[in-house]
């Protein structure tokens, strides 16, 4: 007899938090530094949860059914795609018995300087991208964008 494989959890009610102010800087760092080893699916469930900390009056529960329907997924994926961003300590997982729910506590993602200083997190990006597109990245410095030099050639209406 085959066995059926459960991409649930034990609540369907998800309350998102984060004891940190996390900004789009961190969006940043996490498409940037993360994406390579933990994949879209992955990036695109933290971002969903990120906008669910800023929805208007403070509504931060979501059900973890719906996540399917909003991310385009399937329960699999949403289910792989959470693992993967609590084994890299971007998000915990705790269960709230009272309240039938699952609280998601977003964690800030790693610096690019603390990322970097992380041997297992720049192993698997090394793995990820190989050695050399690795070490760039990890040394690559952000765009000025006040930069003087700078014309701006946008077309207007």
């Amino acid at each position: 007899m085959e066995q059926t494989k459960e991409y649930s959890l034990k609540y369907d009610n998800l309350k998102i938090y984060s004891e940190t102010d996390l900004s789009e800087y961190d969006l940043v760092n996490l498409r940037k530094l993360y994406s390579p080893i933990i994949g879209s699916v992955a990036i695109s469930l933290y971002s969903h949860f990120f906008d669910a900390l800023s929805s208007p009056n403070n509504v931060n529960s979501i059900s973890y059914r719906d996540l399917s329907l909003f991310l385009f997924e399937t329960p699999e994926k949403i289910h792989d795609a959470r693992k993967k961003l609590e084994v890299f300590n971007l998000i915990e997982v705790f269960e709230k018995h009272d309240e039938y729910s699952i609280i998601i506590k977003l964690n800030k993602p790693e610096t690019k300087e603390r990322f970097k200083n992380n041997s297992l997190y720049s192993k698997y990006l090394r793995k990820a991208l190989g050695f050399e597109k690795a070490n760039q990245l990890l040394s690559s410095s952000t765009f000025n964008f006040n930069d003087k030099s700078l014309t701006n050639v946008t077309s207007g209406w």
